[in-house]
């Protein structure tokens, strides 16, 4: 009766080692490493939502054999917007990219292909226009 109690003991805490071994080896990528930071910033970023918000619907994504177009609407062609665009890879953050960018006449933005992994991406745009703001998230399946 005793070599079970402790052979189960034994099994128990090998269990338990195993248990914290696994938890403190695994990788646990950050949604962003500034969080805190952006958490303070919620307000200001939820007024830049709101003035995008009249967009969200006009800006839109082609994929090409070889580049990923953002289309903005006409209009930003003619003003002038400059901005970034950042594709953040939920399964793997070493695949985000943060790309500038700024539009021209054809209010079109174009990036190479080859520099995201196929997969899902969540896109966020920022950009400003006319002393304004704005930021707008959209997906991406490349």
């Amino acid at each position: 009766m005793g070599k079970w109690i402790i052979t189960a003991f034994a099994a128990f805490a090998a269990f338990m080692g195993f248990l914290a071994f696994s938890c403190i080896t695994q990788d646990i990528d950050l949604v962003a490493e500034d969080y805190y930071a952006q958490e303070l910033k919620y307000g200001h970023r939820m007024q830049e939502k709101h003035n995008a918000s009249v967009f969200s619907d006009s800006i839109t994504f082609q994929l090409t054999d070889n580049h990923v177009i953002v289309k903005f609407p006409a209009a930003f062609g003619e003003i002038g917007v400059s901005g970034e665009i950042a594709f953040f890879r939920p399964s793997n953050n070493a695949n985000d990219r943060i790309l500038p960018f700024t539009l021209g006449q054809d209010a079109m933005v174009a990036f190479k292909r080859e520099n995201l992994e196929p997969g899902h991406y969540k896109v966020n745009i920022s950009w400003t226009s006319e002393g304004r703001e704005f930021y707008l998230t959209k997906t991406l399946h490349v």
